[in-house]
């Protein structure tokens, strides 16, 4: 049984770091999550979003070569 005087610290749901480690906790409804961990998040979606836009440009340019070649040209 939790005591309403002492109430369990909050903690991070991705890495444990209790509030007072980090410099903020976001409390969401069934969690919580550090800036930390919020930051790796973000780093990861960046990651992907710019190998997806990598491969976009490739593919582009692919495209490109392919209709600029000789053979292809009219």
């Amino acid at each position: 049984m939790s005591d309403p005087a002492n109430p369990a610290p909050l903690v991070c749901g991705f890495c444990a770091k209790t509030q007072s480690e980090v410099k903020k906790l976001i409390a969401g409804h069934k969690g919580n999550i550090c800036d930390e961990c919020t930051t790796l998040c973000m780093s990861i979606l960046a990651v992907e979003d710019l190998t997806r836009f990598g491969l976009m440009v490739a593919e582009a340019l692919e495209y490109v070569a392919e209709q600029t070649k000789p053979e292809n040209s009219n």
